[in-house]
This record gives structure tokens, C-alpha cells and sequence, in this order.
């Protein structure tokens, strides 16, 4: 990964700015301190960064934009829209894809329970909700397990010295 997430600010390691599209945030921002563009980097991060060390990955994409655009004072526009594509691109792996798109389902699954509470009493199938509570809490089950491989499988290329690992709240060297 070209940053990391400390506290709640992100660290540019210095390769990150190789990076076409984050060197045009860098640079549009004239400032000594790059405030500006920490923000909008940070923004792109944590609207996409799915890791532990996120504190919104637990959001849906929808509410982290708006609690994103609030913390952190960013106008969307065409350079922050091609980071976030570029960052979505380069920090995904097939499996990854595939695992957040399985995790993001789970929006639907809570519109489907929100209905049901919404239901006509006389409409409400009580056979089919425990039915459905079941396979629920199969289908969290599984994709715990699959959110734990996912980090497991990115904590992977973060060995240290005498076959130890990096923690997932440290900062690896």
C-alpha cells in the first residue's frame, strides 16, 4: 500500500506520488502545509480502503461519502472522481472484488429486514422470517470468514524479522 492510515490522517509514503492521479492533487495544492490535498488523498482512502485500519469501512459507500465530504471539507470533481478510480484499480485484487461485492450486499439484505418490519401484520410469514434468520446468520458467518482471509491475505507481505508479523494497528517499517 503507498499510504498509511495513522490515527485519522493518512501518511503519503513518497512512491505514492508516482502515482499520475494523486500527483495532480498534490500539485494543485500551492500550499506550504498541502492541507488541501491531504484531505482530498485522505478522502479517496478512506472512501475506498477497506481494510481494518479504516475507521468507515463499515459504512455503506453512500454514508461514507457524505460523513468523508463532511470531516473532511473535500468538493468532488473530476480529479478526485479519476483518484479514486485509479486507487479502487491499484489496492483491489480479483478476490478483493469479489469479497467487497459480497459485503456490500449486505445493504440489500438490511433493506430486505427493514421491510419486513414494515409489513402488514397480516402479510407477515413467520416460517419464512425464522427460515430466513437461519440462512442469515449463515451468510454472516461466511462472510467473516471471508473479511478475516481478506486480512489475512493483506497482512501476508507484512513479515518482519525472525518470521513474526506486523499487528493490524501497527505501522510497518
Amino acid at each position: 500500500m503507498i499510504f498509511d492510515i495513522v490515527g485519522s490522517t493518512i501518511t503519503l509514503k513518497p512512491e505514492s506520488l508516482l502515482v499520475p492521479e494523486f500527483k495532480k492533487l498534490w500539485d494543485r495544492d500551492r500550499s506550504k502545509d498541502k492541507k488541501k490535498a491531504i484531505d482530498e488523498i485522505t478522502y479517496v482512502v478512506f472512501l475506498c480502503d477497506k481494510s481494518d485500519k479504516n475507521p468507515y469501512k463499515n459504512y455503506s459507500e453512500m454514508d461514507r461519502i457524505q460523513m468523508l465530504q463532511k470531516d473532511f471539507t473535500v468538493k468532488i470533481d473530476i480529479l478526485i472522481e479519476e483518484a479514486v478510480e485509479k486507487y479502487k484499480l491499484l489496492n483491489n485484487t480479483r478476490y478483493e472484488r469479489v469479497v467487497n461485492a459480497a459485503l456490500d450486499s449486505l445493504e440489500d439484505i438490511e433493506d430486505y429486514y427493514v421491510g419486513i418490519r414494515s409489513k402488514d401484520k397480516k402479510d407477515f410469514d413467520i416460517t419464512e422470517y425464522l427460515g430466513s434468520m437461519e440462512k442469515l446468520g449463515k451468510a454472516i458467518k461466511s462472510l467473516r470468514e471471508l473479511e478475516k482471509q481478506l486480512e489475512a491475505d493483506r497482512a501476508e507481505g507484512s513479515k518482519v524479522r525472525g518470521s513474526s508479523e506486523i499487528g493490524l494497528y501497527e505501522i510497518p517499517k
